[in-house]
């Protein structure tokens, strides 16, 4: 796989090269539309938690440069302020593990049923 891998990038500088498409930026990879309301649900329930704090605890006095700095930190992407925990990740996770091994098993059974079969195909040509 690495091989084809780094043949592939190769060809495809070599291919960039040839049709003079040097100029052009790659693509970047966009964070997954689940993954993006995710963490946007995480840090609503965090920002609702923050408010209660200060609902309850005592009142801060309003600073002009405190909330500039707030408004100019509500247009960074959520993605670069929140990242997801192992314990929100630990679902998929364990899914995974758990296909993993059932495919696992499988093959394990298939090649056990293969066996078993020429076994006693050729118990049963040995009779005859």
């Amino acid at each position: 796989a690495a091989t084809f891998m780094e043949h592939w990038k190769r060809k495809q500088m070599r291919l960039n090269y040839r049709w003079d498409l040097t100029g052009f930026e790659e693509e970047e990879d966009h964070p997954r539309a689940e993954y993006e309301a995710r963490v946007l649900e995480k840090s609503l329930r965090k920002e609702s938690r923050n408010k209660e704090k200060r609902r309850n605890g005592p009142e801060e006095p309003t600073n002009k440069w405190k909330q500039r700095v707030r408004t100019a930190m509500a247009g960074v992407k959520l993605t670069d302020k929140v990242k997801l925990t192992w314990r929100d990740r630990f679902p998929a996770y364990f899914t995974n593990l758990v296909s993993i091994i059932f495919m696992i098993a499988v093959t394990f059974a298939i090649v056990l049923g293969v066996i078993i079969y020429r076994i006693s195909t050729a118990a049963a040509l040995a009779m005859n």
